[in-house]
């Protein structure tokens, strides 16, 4: 409750450059003697089935080859 969300953009516009640079896909993370390669990264959509309306700029997400994943959101009141 009532921390500042400054660094939270920040963070999230980092992640957002990430996204938008290509030459992320296909790179190769280390991680405890895993290695975790970049298959798609993006600021996903959803679409309300009921309705059908779309919500953008929803979070960002980066796939690894394995089929992991993570997801980053900020979420508000």
């Amino acid at each position: 409750l009532g921390c500042d969300s400054g660094p939270c953009e920040t963070m999230m516009a980092n992640l957002q450059e990430f996204v938008d640079n290509k030459d992320n896909i296909g790179k190769e993370y280390p991680v405890k003697g895993a290695k975790y390669t970049v298959s798609a990264a993006d600021n996903f959509a959803y679409t309300d089935p009921i309705d059908g309306s779309k919500a953008s700029k929803q979070g960002i997400r980066i796939m690894f080859s394995d089929g992991s994943r993570l997801v980053f959101r900020l979420s508000g009141e």
